[in-house]
């Protein structure tokens, strides 16, 4: 399966026309530039909408692809999977229940964290630091 795709090398800032190929384990460029490189050594950018997806190679050169629906097959071809967290960014349900969980543990630290950290701050202060403050809080109230 073929992918249209503007090739940058990151020497010139034109673009060239290639298409990105996959034979084993190899990714095949081309058109205005014939290249070869092991798929292992690609690094793929996340899926954002319907935004190109980048492809970067070793040297810093880099592919945007042009065919997201075509990428995105070929992807399956290699074997190639999201990773666990860009599959949850992109489920609905996953980002409302990371929501909620964030909600909760904001909830559940305020009423039930910060009381326990008081309490234990207060057990472990030293009854001569209470007096201290005590004497202090007294005699601001009474110069007021």
């Amino acid at each position: 399966m073929r992918v249209a795709a503007d090739y940058f090398d990151g020497q010139i800032s034109r673009s060239l026309q290639v298409t990105l190929d996959e034979h084993e384990d190899l990714a095949i460029l081309t058109g205005e530039i014939e290249q070869q490189c092991p798929l292992f050594q690609l690094r793929v950018s996340e899926r954002l909408a319907s935004q190109p997806r980048r492809v970067t190679f070793p040297d810093g050169a880099f592919l945007v692809i042009r065919e997201n629906e075509a990428f995105v097959a070929l992807l399956a071809t290699t074997g190639h999977r999201d990773s666990t967290i860009v599959r949850m960014q992109q489920s609905w349900p996953a980002t409302v229940a990371a929501a909620m969980a964030c909600v909760t543990l904001i909830v559940g630290g305020h009423l039930v964290g910060l009381p326990l950290a008081a309490e234990v701050v207060a057990w472990a202060m030293p009854e001569s630091a209470n007096v201290i403050i005590g004497r202090e809080a007294l005699l601001s109230s009474i110069n007021i």
